[in-house]
């Protein structure tokens, strides 16, 4: 068997066989090969229903750029319009100047961390009248405290990092505001 083995080397030599998994062997690959031995559909977590989220508008507000970039492709991709800014004194006026039905809040932000700003917007929307707009912390780390702290910032939720697209897309159809009068 070793020397048949050695011998495979290009994908006609591969022909005679069903299916392939290349190693080290990972739960994926080995799900994804037995539904397609199986022939089954492939179920990828993700909803492939976006359209709760077609035209809903997010501000992300998040100073790394390659999670920026990360977030506005899995946002844009659902069919959200989305603004991102850099730091929490931008997320101030972003949220001052237009609407939005979710703003997703990194916690670690430079001239305002995620906290400041969001008790600034909670300050503006009581003074100026205007709606509560749902404001989602994002970190990799939270503590059992952090509950209390959130809520007391004007925090609505929190939603974990790493982001996953399923969650994030979840997270958003969950909290996004509905423009009056287009509710069912």
């Amino acid at each position: 068997m070793p020397q048949r083995a050695a011998k495979l080397r290009t994908r006609e030599d591969l022909d005679w066989l069903d299916g392939v998994v290349a190693r080290p062997l990972r739960r994926r690959s080995l799900r994804r090969l037995l539904r397609q031995l199986l022939g089954e559909e492939e179920h990828t977590g993700a909803t492939d229903d976006t359209s709760a989220l077609e035209g809903a508008r997010v501000l992300v507000v998040e100073d790394d750029p390659v999670s920026q970039k990360l977030l506005r492709r899995m946002l844009e991709g659902a069919g959200v319009a989305v603004r991102v800014v850099g730091d929490g004194r931008a997320a101030v006026e972003a949220c001052t100047s237009e609407d939005y039905d979710v703003v997703l809040m990194d916690r670690q932000l430079p001239e305002l961390d995620g906290f400041a700003a969001t008790r600034a917007i909670r300050e503006d929307e009581r003074s100026s009248g205007r709606e509560r707009v749902p404001i989602l912390s994002m970190s990799a780390d939270l503590a059992r405290g952090d509950h209390a702290a959130l809520a007391e910032a004007g925090l609505d939720g929190h939603l974990g990092k790493p982001v996953a697209r399923a969650a994030l897309l979840d997270v958003v159809a969950r909290w996004r505001r509905v423009p009056a009068g287009t509710a069912d």
